[in-house]
């Protein structure tokens, strides 16, 4: 299979994986209620620095099943933010909105969660790590949205390694 895939690419053929660089710049449909904020309170990050009244930013579309069991978590790369995966999001789209409840969330540094400009820290915000950002985001799932599990959790680039941090800390 790889080597087909491979075969593939070497002849020019697009395999679906990565979307075109316009398909980065579609906005998701709208959401359930718009940005939200979960207070996740004074946030001790691996290195043992503290973000005072950290904040974690996030949307959802779709609805959650009673037991929760279709959520998905979406991360963003990089040099995006929480709705960064618009072209992919949506009914009928790979993660379908009449089937997953997706959860959009802004990683620490970036979009409407804590970063240095918001947070009063300026240049003195501590290093985050993957790990940091994976754990806030699980902070978020268990204590404000009530969650014990997630159906996926994906991301290009950053949101990739997250995911695989999920992975590893959180299976």
């Amino acid at each position: 299979m790889l080597f087909r895939s491979a075969e593939r690419l070497a002849r020019g053929e697009r395999l679906g994986l990565v979307a075109p660089l316009d398909a980065q710049r579609v906005p998701p449909p709208p959401s359930n209620d718009g940005p939200q904020y979960y207070q996740a309170g004074d946030f001790v990050t691996e290195s043992g620095e503290v973000i005072p009244n950290m904040v974690v930013c996030y949307e959802t579309w779709g609805q959650p099943t009673a037991f929760g069991n279709n959520a998905v978590l979406l991360c963003h790369g990089s040099g995006g933010d929480r709705l960064r995966m618009g072209a992919y999001l949506g009914p009928g789209k790979p993660f379908d909105t009449n089937r997953f409840w997706v959860i959009a969330v802004d990683a620490i540094g970036s979009g409407g969660s804590s970063k240095p400009s918001t947070s009063g820290l300026g240049s003195r915000f501590p290093r985050v790590t993957i790990r940091d950002m994976v754990r806030a985001q699980c902070l978020l799932l268990t204590h404000g949205l009530g969650l014990n599990g997630l159906a996926c959790v994906a991301g290009p680039s950053m949101g990739g390694y997250q995911a695989i941090e999920w992975a590893a800390t959180y299976p």
